[in-house]
């Protein structure tokens, strides 16, 4: 969980000074390695010292003050700085969807929006659909995802809905008779912006599962309950549900529950061709 709260972090750094040449790549690049690494880097640096944080792959001297910093004080001094800093409210304008650091910096520049207030006010007035790169499309998808967020329906980043579900694996897995706990869906994917969390579970006692699930810390509302799936708002905004599955089935599920709703539609159709049936359960041959 360290790892992804300092991947997190460093890729900030990189958003935050991304006027600085070259600088900024060299925080991603170094944040992407940190993310994948499977061992607790506090724990590397606590068995090996600074040098293992230097074997990292694109660490140099600059970049392992900040990593050891945040190891020893849970905190970067330079990042709170550039934060502070910062004209504009990333975190409020990258949990609209479709809006990535890039497009934040042209409206900045170009139309001053600093915060969702800004942004609101210029898209209804059709102001950002002059600009290039964006049009009258991408003005009504960013109206959409303003409104989603009125509802309470909100987007988080990648990584904090990552940091989210890590941990909810993590407890999950430890639950008797549960064999196998994975998130699927928009974190899977991999994309940008994060509505909701979906984790799949092969377990023995389904009961226990939900009602552990449904009774974390997080949880702000059961949405529904039932057999095999739970679907609960968390305090952050955003929903999560986890659903309980056989074993056999697991490949399958985890092809459906991640796929989008277009690319199953897709793989139906493939698998209808070539006269099998395909869903969340498994692939069949279609009897004649």
């Amino acid at each position: 969980m360290a790892n992804l709260e300092l991947a997190k972090i460093l890729y900030r750094m990189a958003e935050y000074m991304n006027n600085i040449k070259f600088k900024p790549r060299a925080y991603e690049k170094v944040a992407q390695v940190i993310e994948a690494i499977p061992d607790d880097i506090a724990s590397i640096y606590q068995k090996k010292g600074r040098k293992a944080i230097l074997d990292i792959e694109g660490v140099g001297e600059g970049i392992a003050d900040k990593i050891e910093e945040f190891i020893t004080t849970g905190k970067i001094i330079e990042y709170e700085k550039l934060k502070k800093e910062c004209p504009v409210d990333l975190d409020s304008l990258t949990s609209v969807e479709g809006l990535g650091p890039k497009k934040i910096k042209i409206l900045y520049e170009e139309l001053g929006i600093k915060n969702l207030v800004d942004l609101e006010k210029l898209v209804r007035s059709r102001e950002i659909s002059k600009l290039e790169h964006f049009g009258v499309k991408s003005e009504e998808n960013i109206l959409r995802g303003i409104e989603f967020q009125k509802k309470g329906h909100g987007r988080i980043l990648l990584l904090d809905a990552m940091l989210l579900s890590n941990l909810f694996e993590s407890r999950l897995s430890n639950i008797d008779g549960v064999s196998r706990a994975m998130t699927v869906g928009y974190i899977r994917r991999r994309k940008d912006t994060v509505g909701d969390i979906d984790i799949l579970v092969i377990a023995k006692n389904a009961k226990v599962v939900m009602t552990y699930f449904t009774t974390m810390s997080e949880v702000h509302e059961i949405l529904a309950i039932g057999e095999t799936k739970a679907s609960v708002k968390l305090k952050n905004g955003i929903d999560a549900d986890i659903r309980i599955i056989k074993s056999k089935s697991f490949g399958s599920a985890l092809q459906y529950f991640t796929g989008s709703k277009d690319h199953n539609v897709e793989l139906r159709k493939i698998a209808q061709d070539k006269g099998f049936k395909l869903n969340e359960y498994g692939l069949w041959q279609e009897k004649k």
